[in-house]
């Protein structure tokens, strides 16, 4: 089955802290990528910017559609061909790491109201990979639904197809989300000891 990917970089970078989308600073050269087929014009919410991806891919049948945020650029092959390996068996597959820190629930007035059990929570990543064809169901219910309320791909198939396995594919800690300032620092040291160890 075809595969496409969707890079999802619409995002406007309010918590970076500058004019410029934080997923831009690096990449600011030109470069020679073959495989862009595409440029789609996203939107103020991510999915926004999803709607806008399966509406430039529709009516092409069924093929297999990898969403990947442009904030998390260290992502590797091992993880990418273990979800396109997950999607032989399932239609949605979503990359996730163990949490490592205590999460906690707060009430309205800032007290602690549960503290689940961190075995069974793990911190989501992208990709996130889907049958077309199955996401764009989700979508379709979810923009008829009044009462949608902002979330993920997944949580969006999670919550208007219940009946549809999502399968989690271990991701790892190097494909963090560059959200802050001092996000690039870390990344720019990880892509030195990268170039060290190539």
């Amino acid at each position: 089955m075809k595969n496409i990917a969707v890079i999802l970089a619409g995002g406007s970078g309010l918590r970076f802290g500058t004019e410029t989308p934080k997923q831009f600073p690096m990449s600011v050269m030109e470069n020679k990528f073959t495989k862009v087929r595409k440029i789609v014009i996203g939107g103020q919410e991510r999915y926004q910017s999803t709607l806008a991806a399966l509406k430039a891919f529709d009516n092409r049948g069924d093929f297999n559609i990898l969403l990947h945020d442009a904030v998390r650029p260290l992502v590797n092959h091992s993880v990418i061909d273990n979800v396109l390996k997950a999607l032989n068996q399932y239609n949605a597959v979503m990359v996730a790491v163990p949490a490592v820190d205590t999460i906690i629930k707060a009430s309205s007035d800032n007290k602690i109201t549960m503290v689940p059990d961190r075995q069974w929570l793990r911190n989501a990543q992208t990709p996130q990979a889907f049958k077309f064809n199955i996401l764009k169901k989700a979508y379709n219910l979810a923009m008829a639904d009044n009462n949608f309320s902002h979330t993920d791909d997944c949580g969006v198939v999670f919550h208007y197809l219940p009946e549809e396995p999502i399968f989690i594919v271990d991701g790892n800690y190097e494909n963090f989300k560059v959200t802050h300032k001092e996000d690039l620092i870390l990344l720019e040291k990880m892509l030195l000891l990268k170039q060290k160890t190539e």
